[in-house]
Parts: structure tokens; sequence; C-alpha cells
């Protein structure tokens, strides 16, 4: 548990530093876009260790195809889960959702819905973010010439 905490603060506070940074620029650059990228892959992964923190907590919060993820021997379950609730984190935040994992109790669902909700602000915000910026340099550098 300890472990899944520590990387929620760790990860939302990269994610935070590096968001704040992005909000700074003034240009749409490789780095403006590729620490856009970032971001949106490390909250996904912060909803990993969000999700692994929940199953820890209360087991059978997820499951994959109807089953738990709490079956099998301790080793090869930690592999099991860690790539399980992965692959449901980014099928979440890129609302893909195929269906295989499904949220079973009332805090996954919450988890699955505001990852959801954030993925996709996410994604709306920084294009938007990004078209601002490069129709605000057009309009200088035509304005300069």
């Amino acid at each position: 548990m300890a472990s899944s905490v520590v990387a929620i603060l760790f990860l939302g506070l990269v994610i935070v530093a590096t968001g704040e940074s992005l909000m700074r620029t003034e240009r749409v650059t490789t780095d403006t876009i590729l620490g856009g990228i970032c971001v949106y892959l490390l909250l996904g992964l912060l909803w990993v260790s969000a999700f692994t923190l929940l199953e820890i907590a209360q087991p059978g919060s997820l499951l994959v195809n109807g089953m738990a993820l709490d079956q099998g021997g301790a080793e090869a379950h930690e592999a099991f889960r860690f790539t399980e609730i992965l692959y449901f984190s980014f099928v979440t935040l890129t609302t893909v959702g195929y269906g295989d994992i499904t949220p079973a109790t009332s805090g996954a669902r919450a988890l699955a819905s505001g990852e959801a909700i954030v993925g996709q602000l996410y994604v709306t915000i920084f294009v938007a973010r990004l078209v601002g910026l490069h129709l605000a340099h057009s309009r200088q550098s035509a304005h300069d010439s």
C-alpha cells in the first residue's frame, strides 16, 4: 500500500510541475508536444497506482472477465495484477472501454469515471492550448512582418 501511495504522490507532483511548465510556454515546440504526451501517459500511471491501492484495500474491486484479480500464486499474481490494471487504466483513460475488465465496487467505478473524465478533458484542453498558442504565434509573426 505504501508504494502505491508514494507513487500517487510522486506522479501527481510530476504531472503538476510538467503541466505548469506547459501552461507557461508561449510557443508550440516539439518539447511542448512531447511534454503533453508525457503528462497524458503519467496520468494513466497515476491511475494504475490508485487502482492498485484500491485493489489491495478492497480485493475484487476490478473483475477480469467476471473473475477477481486476486486468483493464483502471490508472485505471479503481482505481475498479472499490474499488467491487467495497466491495461485497464489506459483503456479507461482513452475511453475505449473494451469491457473485459470491469469495476465491480463503487470505489472502482468512481475511479474509472474520474479517469475517463480527466482523460477526455486533458486531451481537449491540451489541444485547445496548442491551437491557441499556434494562432497567437502566427498572428504575432504576421503582425511583425
